[in-house]
């Protein structure tokens, strides 16, 4: 599988190289041509081209970001994601891609920054799409690895101030109440067994 990762990018980086004039319908539709057949370096390139040409067209940012996606190629998809999202900021399902694409980067690239970056976003984020429950989803794991869940809950507070009928983040706000109360409580329970245990040496060693 590596290998075959490994050849992809490189078809990528010489497609890339090799910079298609032709119109932005023209490489859309060979681009879509090329995904049905699983040509799927070309279409990227393709996309990319497509991206130079019509850089106003949110579609053709949110291809070329789930391509980069499939490719592992973060960086390329993030920036992407946020090309799409300054066209149109209201679609939802562009920030669904975006938050997701920064929880992985934050997970497999193993850089924070992805996952911090995804936090400072999540208010945008909630205020254009607060219905969907995947970002909910998202931003919670990455506030849990990033051991920031509180952070998360002062975001949802805040969102559910100015929204509070909206029941998926009602459903979302309980959740992160019910962890960080596990959390606690799961402290609580360590601390009190190590007591326990310690009182029981304690009493061994007082009988003869």
């Amino acid at each position: 599988m590596r290998w075959f990762r490994f050849l992809s990018l490189v078809s990528l980086v010489l497609l890339s190289a090799c910079a298609d004039a032709r119109s932005h319908a023209d490489l859309m539709a060979d681009a879509a041509t090329d995904v049905e057949a699983v040509r799927l370096e070309r279409a990227m390139a393709r996309f990319d081209s497509a991206r130079t040409v019509s850089p106003d067209d949110a579609e053709t940012h949110r291809q070329y970001a789930r391509l980069a996606s499939f490719y592992d190629l973060y960086a390329n998809a993030t920036e992407a994601w946020e090309r799409a999202l300054e066209v149109e900021p209201g679609n939802g399902a562009a920030w669904d891609g975006y938050i997701r694409v920064l929880l992985a980067a934050n997970r497999f690239e193993m850089d924070r920054r992805y996952g911090e970056k995804l936090l400072r976003v999540l208010p945008e984020a909630l205020r254009s799409a607060s219905r969907r429950p995947e970002i909910y989803a998202n931003a919670m794991q990455t506030a849990e690895g990033l051991g920031e869940l509180e952070a998360y809950r002062a975001i949802l507070l805040e969102q559910h101030a100015s929204g509070p009928d909206d029941q998926v983040l009602v459903h979302h706000l309980d959740a992160v109440r019910v962890m960080l109360a596990d959390l606690k409580g799961g402290g609580r329970r360590s601390q009190g067994e190590g007591l326990a245990r310690g009182g029981a040496r304690g009493a061994g060693r007082a009988v003869p």
